[in-house]
């Protein structure tokens, strides 16, 4: 490294700029509890945290109709095929979109693009749940604006948490946040209905 590119923030950091001109922490050099970003480690791990929270809320959403697919195939008097189709067009939404909102976070901010994915996701996620029973199609749609939704956040999140933090820390953060996949996958299966009256 160059010494002469090294700059001082004033926070017992050292600095370089790198070839974008950007003035990047050294690894090396990562002290004062602030990381490459200049974001303290308690905003950092406060960050994580919320972004796992939201994982958890994103893999629960994502596998409850599968959870409880006997009871929605019964109030839209569908057959398998169509209950199967709920959650192709999810993965196939997903799918096509995931990769465009990896594009979109290399050039445009992550975070707006996180954010206005998650209310996109909420907004039809809530919007489904009102959807009547005579029609089925519009609940299909919803199913598939989901997928939209939660691909931009599943695109995005991972990339701050590699941001806020280096080597090991890194892998242990982003366990966390993956953690959330079997923990997400096994909460419809706890609250379904009929597991919790074979229980009781």
């Amino acid at each position: 490294m160059n010494s002469n590119h090294v700059d001082n923030n004033g926070d017992g950091a050292k600095r370089y700029l790198d070839g974008l001109g950007n003035h990047v922490m050294c690894p090396e050099d990562n002290r004062a509890g602030v990381n490459r970003t200049g974001i303290t480690r308690f905003r950092a791990h406060l960050t994580v945290s919320i972004l796992c929270l939201v994982n958890l809320l994103n893999y629960m959403d994502r596998f409850t109709v599968a959870g409880v697919l006997p009871d929605v195939m019964t109030y839209y008097g569908i057959e398998n095929s169509e209950g199967g189709l709920l959650q192709t067009v999810f993965v196939c939404s997903y799918m096509v979109f995931a990769p465009i909102f990896g594009y979109l976070g290399d050039r445009y901010s992550r975070k707006a693009i996180m954010a206005v994915g998650v209310l996109f996701w909420s907004v039809t996620t809530l919007t489904g749940s009102f959807v009547p029973a005579s029609h089925f199609s519009v609940f299909l749609l919803c199913r598939g604006l989901v997928g939209i939704g939660e691909a931009s956040y599943s695109t995005i999140a991972p990339t701050i948490i590699a941001d806020l933090f280096l080597a090991s820390d890194r892998t242990t953060m982003l366990t966390v946040f993956y953690f959330a996949i079997p923990v997400g996958r096994f909460e419809p299966v706890v609250f379904n209905d009929r597991f919790l009256s074979f229980l009781f």
